[in-house]
């Protein structure tokens, strides 16, 4: 059996109906955070590599990649907001954008890829309103393993210079799964103070040297590398 259908049955065992798609490369969406660290383990034993997706599912017949041995995760079904105390909420990454930030421009977009993308106009005053509330970002590693990095509300200066490289990282970094925020739930941009974003992404473009060497530490093992 091949590399690639040794992939297929085993995420259908994973995941049932959440493998969306089988051609020209697999999708799989997972429900749960546990089985995003199944899916990511799997692909990394056969030899795949892992494109992390906010709310798509799926390819168009003509879109193409440079690598064959490709599955794109989604996560649009981790979805939802967990009150961890009076003073913070976990949110999943596939929580719409709309449902946890009034007023933004992208209410259909998740939260994973809002951080992770690369973020252009109004958008950014979006992603700012968000970052600087973000306590923790907890995200799956290269080995397939949850980690938690520190974001700009923590105090360890170098954990949050590694959580502020996925900004924008397109997810190379790991898939990211939760939010750890501050505050209360909807965030409203007209109530923010004048946002950070734009130093936070100029800082982010001009750490590409920096960001490769985030990759070799998080991602030793190649895994995001699509």
């Amino acid at each position: 059996m091949s590399d690639r259908a040794k992939l297929i049955e085993a995420l259908r065992d994973l995941v049932g109906e959440g493998l969306r798609q089988e051609d020209p490369h697999p999708v799989v969406v997972p429900g749960t955070v546990a089985e995003a660290v199944d899916c990511l383990r799997v692909a990394r034993d056969c030899g795949f590599v892992v494109l992390p997706l906010g709310s798509g599912s799926s390819f168009p017949a003509d879109f193409a990649l440079r690598r064959q041995n490709v599955l794109a995760v989604s996560s649009a079904r981790l979805s939802g907001m967990e009150r961890l105390s009076p003073f913070a909420v976990r949110l999943l990454s596939g929580t719409p954008v709309g449902a946890v930030i009034r007023a933004g421009d992208s209410p259909h977009r998740t939260l994973g890829g809002l951080v992770c993308d690369v973020h252009r106009g109004n958008r950014a005053s979006t992603l700012g309103a968000l970052w600087r509330r973000v306590r923790r970002m907890e995200l799956i590693n290269g080995h397939g393993e949850i980690t938690e990095l520190a974001g700009p509300l923590c105090i360890s200066a170098t954990d949050t210079a590694l959580a502020s490289l996925a900004v924008g990282s397109r997810g190379r970094l790991g898939f990211v799964t939760a939010l750890e925020i501050a505050g209360t739930v909807p965030i409203v941009v007209e109530n923010e103070t004048a946002p950070r974003s734009d130093s936070l992404l100029a800082n982010a473009a001009e750490s590409a040297v920096a960001r490769l060497d985030a990759q070799r530490v998080a991602d030793e093992a190649g895994l995001f590398q699509w």
